[in-house]
């Protein structure tokens, strides 16, 4: 018998009777997802607070040959982190028209994340093979170039796509508000109403 009840104790029927509930059952997953989460926004603001002002730096610079040397100099630099800083950076000078710099730190940011991609397909942390992507980018065939450019150019038009929805975004509550303003104003404004008697009676003693 008590083999038999430990054989059931793992089936879903048993666990979905009286005396336990699915809710219990998929909660712990699911808080187990948010705790997750809450502790990747902490590590990512710890990051950014620590690391701007580098992070920064390397968006800035144009050669291959200076990004590997920085990167190589700030080893901690190449992480996903880094790839979430420039993306969020992108966006905000999208938003605020600055063109120019925003396709530069695009640039940089498609050197992260095609680091990252590299340390991916070959299981390795990014800092263990970062150095191949510069070896290879530097010494590279026409077609990985292309599939280089073509990733930048399609990483710009995303974020000129979200611009532009951030923007009607903020038109649109900008109209609301200035709507429910308008009504406001409106509700308050004194209404100037003279009866008909009253306006009659002035006449009369003119």
């Amino acid at each position: 018998m008590r083999k038999k009840e430990k054989s059931m104790a793992w089936n879903m029927d048993t666990l979905s009777k009286d005396g336990f509930s699915k809710s219990m059952v998929n909660t712990k997953p699911e808080q187990a997802e948010v705790d997750l989460e809450e502790v990747r926004e902490q590590k990512q603001k710890t990051f950014m607070e620590k690391y701007e002002k580098q992070i920064k730096h390397f968006s800035m610079l144009r050669c291959w040959d200076d990004s590997q040397k920085y990167l190589l100099d700030n080893i901690h630099l190449v992480c996903e982190e880094t790839a979430n800083y420039l993306v969020i950076w992108c966006f905000d000078l999208k938003a605020e028209e600055k063109c120019v710099l925003m396709e530069q730190v695009a640039h940089q940011t498609i050197v992260m994340q095609f680091i990252l991609e590299l340390a991916k397909s070959l299981k390795v942390d990014p800092r263990a093979c970062f150095w191949q992507f510069f070896t290879k980018i530097k010494t590279a065939d026409g077609q990985y170039m292309e599939g280089f450019n073509d990733e930048l150019e399609a990483f710009k038009d995303c974020v000129q796509g979200q611009a532009k929805l951030r923007i009607k975004k903020v038109m649109k509550e900008y109209e609301e508000e200035e709507c429910k303003q308008q009504l406001v104003r409106a509700a308050w404004t004194p209404l100037r109403y003279t009866s008909p008697s009253l306006k009659n009676s002035r006449n009369a003693l003119r």
